[in-house]
């Protein structure tokens, strides 16, 4: 990361946390859309935008999972 040497769990939260972070601006994203869109968007566009963010938001649920379990992780190895 960055030039900097960092141990392979502090690398994987790190990438985690850098999904998470973009996933959430794809969200955002998506959300507006779906705010904006007005009768005369097709009707599955929609439905496919509201699944894809649902799929977003539950993979964004499972990355803040794993971050806690890491974080968790490395405490306790300095503890």
């Amino acid at each position: 990361m960055d030039g900097s040497v960092l141990c392979v769990r502090h690398a994987e939260l790190l990438g985690l946390e850098d999904q998470s972070e973009r996933m959430l601006g794809e969200m955002f994203q998506m959300d507006r859309w779906l705010e904006s869109v007005d009768g005369q968007a097709d009707e599955l566009d929609v439905r496919r935008a509201e699944h894809h963010r649902n799929e977003l938001a539950e993979q964004i649920r499972l990355h803040r999972t794993r971050i806690g379990l890491i974080r968790d992780e490395l405490l306790k190895d300095h503890e």
